[in-house]
C-alpha cells in the first residue's frame, strides 16, 4: 500500500510541474498545445480520420445517418460516430473513441499520431475554407 501512496505523490508532484501547467507536449522545438489536440478531437471529423486512413484504417460504412466503423478493440462494426461531438461510441464493448484513440490502438505512436492529424486538420479546414467562397 506504501507503494501505491508513494507513486500517487511522485505523479502529483510530476503533474504541479511548470511543464504541465503549460498544457504542452515538447517535441523538438514544435509544441504539442492543448489547442490543437482539442481542435483534433473536435474540428477533424472522425469520418475524415478514418477515410484517410483507407486500408489501413478500419472497416466504415455509413448507416441510417451515421458513421460506423469497425471497433478497434472488439472488431465489431459498431462504433457509431456521434455528429454532434464528433466521437464515437461502440455499441458492442462500450469503448469511447476520438482521433487520436484510433490510431493509437492501430498501433500509432502518440507524436506521429497527432503530427499526422494535425495535417489532416489543415487540409480539412482548407478544403472547407476554399469550398465556402
Amino acid at each position: 500500500m506504501r507503494v501505491v501512496e508513494r507513486d500517487i505523490g511522485l505523479w502529483s508532484r510530476a503533474l504541479s510541474t511548470e511543464h504541465f501547467k503549460r498544457n504542452t507536449l515538447l517535441k523538438g522545438t514544435t509544441m504539442i498545445t492543448r489547442d490543437l489536440l482539442r481542435a483534433i478531437r473536435n474540428d477533424l471529423p472522425m469520418k475524415v480520420t478514418i477515410l484517410r486512413l483507407g486500408r489501413h484504417g478500419p472497416i466504415s460504412k455509413e448507416i441510417e445517418g451515421y458513421f460506423r466503423f469497425q471497433c478497434p478493440a472488439c472488431e465489431e462494426l459498431r462504433a457509431t460516430v456521434n455528429p454532434r461531438n464528433n466521437l464515437a461510441h461502440c455499441f458492442c464493448c462500450g469503448r469511447n473513441w476520438n482521433n487520436i484513440d484510433v490510431l493509437l490502438a492501430l498501433g500509432w505512436d502518440f507524436l506521429p499520431a497527432v503530427d499526422v492529424l494535425k495535417q489532416w486538420l489543415r487540409q480539412h479546414q482548407e478544403h472547407r475554407s476554399s469550398s465556402e467562397v
